[in-house]
């Protein structure tokens, strides 16, 4: 009896453990291995972040397909050469997709406020640029 009831309180403990929105970092996102841009990039502005903001309307649930992540709020948009940019993101993307991609991507921090609301779970990263056929495009994301 005593067996019984220890595997039903760690079974418990373990089910509260798992945030309820699980399912939703069980599926795959596209972009979870990265797709380095073919064309030539746009030089990174920094003045165009108004631009940024409008494009992730039709990037983010480009880049996070499901119900789950369809609230979303940006938490930083930034170049990724950015002196402000946490430095191993550039270097990511860096040893990801070579200098020049690094040099003309945006980071985009976002917050999914569904999965998890308190962990690390509801953030998202993703590098964004513009190409040559001004068209922004999604080439990498964290999760």
């Amino acid at each position: 009896m005593k067996n019984t009831k220890w595997l039903f309180l760690c079974v418990l403990v373990m089910t509260l453990m798992v945030p309820c929105n699980a399912k939703a970092a069980n599926k795959p996102l596209p972009y979870l291995e990265a797709k380095c841009p073919k064309l030539s990039l746009v030089n990174v502005n920094a003045n165009h972040r108004e631009e940024v903001l409008l494009a992730l309307k039709k990037l983010v649930p480009k880049a996070y397909p499901y119900k789950e992540y369809n609230s979303w709020k940006v938490e930083e948009a930034r170049p990724l050469s950015s002196p402000k940019t946490f430095r191993p993101y550039y270097n990511l993307a860096k040893d990801l997709c070579g200098t020049d991609v690094a040099e003309n991507s945006w980071f985009i921090q976002l917050h999914f406020p569904k999965i998890s609301p308190g962990g690390s779970a509801s953030t998202g990263i993703m590098f964004i640029a513009k190409n040559s056929q001004d068209q922004w495009i999604v080439w990498y994301t964290y999760k």
